[in-house]
Order: C-alpha cells, then sequence, then structure tokens
C-alpha cells in the first residue's frame, strides 16, 4: 500500500491526537475547605457641641429672653444617631448670681441621625428669672450655659 503525503499528515495528526487524549486523562479527588478571617469595629466619639454667646445681652428679672444657638457636630467615620439634648445654667461670672437666678426653656433639638462630619444646629431660650430678692449681683454678668447632647 502506498502512502500520499496527504495520508501521512492525516494519519500523524490522528496519531497525536489519540495519545493527546490518552495522556490528558486523569483521576483525580475533590476536596473542600473554609478559612476566616477578621475586621473590627471602632467606638464612638462624643458628638462636638458648640454653644454661642448670647446675642441680646439684655437679661433682667424677668425681662426678656435670649435666644441661644448650639451646634452638634458628629466627628465619626459614620452615622450616629442624636436622642436626647439638655440644656442647663451652670454659673455665671459672679458668685453671688446663681444658676437658680435663670432658666432655660424652648429647646429646638429634634432627634434623629447626624451623617459623618455633619452639623445639626439648634437653639435654647435663656431668661432671667424675678426670685422676688435683690438680684443686683447679677448685674453685667456671664452666663453659662451648658448643652448635652447624646
Amino acid at each position: 500500500m502506498k502512502f500520499t503525503k496527504k495520508k501521512v499528515i492525516v494519519a500523524s495528526i490522528a496519531a497525536v491526537a489519540i495519545a493527546g487524549a490518552a495522556g490528558g486523562a486523569y483521576a483525580y479527588w475533590t476536596n473542600g475547605g473554609n478559612g476566616s478571617g477578621n475586621a473590627a469595629t471602632t467606638t464612638t466619639s462624643a458628638f462636638n457641641v458648640v454653644v454661642d454667646g448670647s446675642t441680646n445681652n439684655d437679661l433682667s428679672p424677668d425681662g426678656p429672653t435670649d435666644n441661644i444657638a448650639y451646634h452638634v457636630t458628629n466627628v465619626d467615620s459614620g452615622t450616629e444617631y442624636a436622642t436626647t439634648s439638655t440644656a442647663v445654667v451652670t454659673g455665671t461670672s459672679n458668685v453671688g448670681c446663681t444658676a437658680s437666678d435663670f432658666s432655660v426653656t424652648g429647646n429646638t433639638f429634634v432627634a434623629g441621625p447626624i451623617a459623618a462630619g455633619a452639623t445639626k444646629d439648634w437653639s435654647v431660650n435663656l431668661k432671667m428669672i424675678d426670685t422676688g430678692l435683690n438680684q443686683d449681683a447679677c448685674k453685667n454678668v456671664t452666663v453659662t450655659v451648658k448643652v448635652t447632647v447624646a
């Protein structure tokens, strides 16, 4: 039998394909596995609360009311929820004039979320109470208002 060049090439390709298929067969086992890693959370930081000074400076016994603005900034990297706000007079620049000579009312605070890096603005009203006693010690004083937001 005479082989032509064409038949030799076709036969060679077929032989390589069969050998490759036989050589490419292999046995295997399946396996599985698992792993775990860790991530960490942080804790919260206190809100940054800034209380503005009074703009009217005209408080007097049972006189006008001053509006005091305050600003709350969330310094954390995630949204934080502001639940409560409390404003109180903690003292004055004259020991004879006490916190009980004043009242804080009308807090405009509304509970809610504060986004990371955002600031919310609210205010309170400050009034000098008429105690029925001599309050001359309260003339020309600076009243300190402390606002706590949680």
